[in-house]
């Protein structure tokens, strides 16, 4: 599948966050992603709007990183807190965490420095929130993530545009039946074959939508954020009345695999956990975040058509129809409490989920209609 880059640079910037006449718009990119960076800010300039674009290359984001004195490292840079601020839009391109080409390079940088990192972006976080600023993270994809993911070239590019470049009005539609199955619902119980049994309290929470689109009910409800490729409804657990044990098969992370994780939660609090593999990634991941680390952030259902499977990338796994994520820490932009340097969606595949007794997912399939 070849992408008209173009055409889809258009749609994002008109369609999902719709770009206005004179809005600033600050797009930071990988180097690798330098089309789609620049096509985006193309369609910017067409609609009478004004970007900015920085890039920078997998070797001096990672050489950056590795070489920083410690302190500096901790700081928010004050022009990029800036420039953030003075944005009315702000767009990260680029494959999640830093916005790397090739993820695996993630294994060469030590977590207490990607802990340190994630800290002082809390700022640029909050700003993105609390001033209102639509932003997007849209993925690109490349050989180096292919590779990662155990996919060919080929296979993975038609997996990732797929999922991006599709319907946004019968994404939208499928979405809000998910949500109005789901609205008024106090309890949700989810089980799998590898053992979860958890029950999450929703009771009187916001059920959220990531449909691709920015709309004017978002803006007037705050909902300013989108990932692309989308597709999820998402909602923050009420603490109280949230227990049991969830079990993820495979997280991926820094291009190794924590396997089996199995966390325990009482009132919503991480109180208990192991993994047959992988014990040391995870750890080193939790202990070097801050704040509200080990609280239960989000409970998250994919809903995305073109995505059929997982294969390790966070970025689509969380999209795919029929899985779910739970997510550790930050919850604030959904309405919760939590307030953390870490937030992290672990990936659920064929699981069962039952709001209040009523099956919405059997075994991985959505008993609501897509439409």
């Amino acid at each position: 599948m070849t992408p008209d880059l173009s055409s889809i640079a258009a749609r994002i910037i008109g369609t999902c966050l719709g770009v206005d006449d004179g809005d600033a718009v600050l797009i930071r990119s990988g180097l690798y992603a330098r089309p789609l960076a620049e096509a985006l800010g193309l369609a910017c300039t067409g609609r009478g709007a004004h970007p900015m674009l920085s890039m920078s290359s997998d070797e001096y984001r990672v050489e950056s990183i590795t070489a920083s004195q410690d302190a500096a490292l901790e700081r928010t840079p004050p022009h990029l807190l800036a420039a953030v601020e003075a944005s009315d839009v702000v767009i990260n391109v680029g494959h999640y965490e830093l916005l790397l080409r090739d993820p695996s390079l993630l294994e060469g940088i030590s977590e207490v420095r990607l802990s340190a990192l994630r800290r002082a972006g809390i700022p640029i976080r909050d700003a993105l929130f609390a001033g209102g600023k639509r932003s997007a993270l849209v993925g690109y994809p490349s050989p180096h993530q292919a590779k990662v993911f155990g996919m060919t070239q080929e296979a993975y590019e038609d997996h990732f545009w797929a999922a991006l470049d599709l319907d946004y009005d019968a994404l939208g539609r499928s979405c809000r039946v998910l949500r109005d199955a789901l609205d008024g619902t106090s309890e949700v119980h989810i089980t799998n074959p590898d053992g979860t049994d958890i029950r999450v309290n929703i009771t009187g929470r916001p059920l959220l939508m990531d449909d691709g689109v920015i709309d004017d009910e978002d803006r007037e409800r705050g909902l300013n954020m989108l990932n692309l490729p989308a597709g999820e409804v998402c909602v923050a657990p009420v603490l109280k009345g949230t227990d049991g044990t969830a079990v993820f098969s495979r997280v991926l992370y820094k291009g190794a695999e924590v396997r089996d994780l199995a966390l325990t939660f009482a009132d919503g609090v991480l109180v208990e956990w192991h993994a047959s593999a992988g014990e040391d990634l995870f750890r080193g991941m939790l202990e070097g975040a801050t704040g509200h680390r080990d609280r239960l952030g989000e409970l998250g259902i994919g809903t995305n058509p073109a995505l059929t499977r997982a294969i390790g990338s966070l970025h689509l796994d969380e999209k795919v129809r029929g899985t779910i994520h739970l997510a550790l820490g930050e919850n604030r932009m959904m309405g919760g409490e939590n307030e953390s340097s870490l937030h992290w969606d672990l990936i659920m595949e064929h699981p069962t989920l039952e709001a209040d007794g009523r099956t919405l997912i059997r075994e991985g399939v959505h008993r609501t209609p897509s439409i």
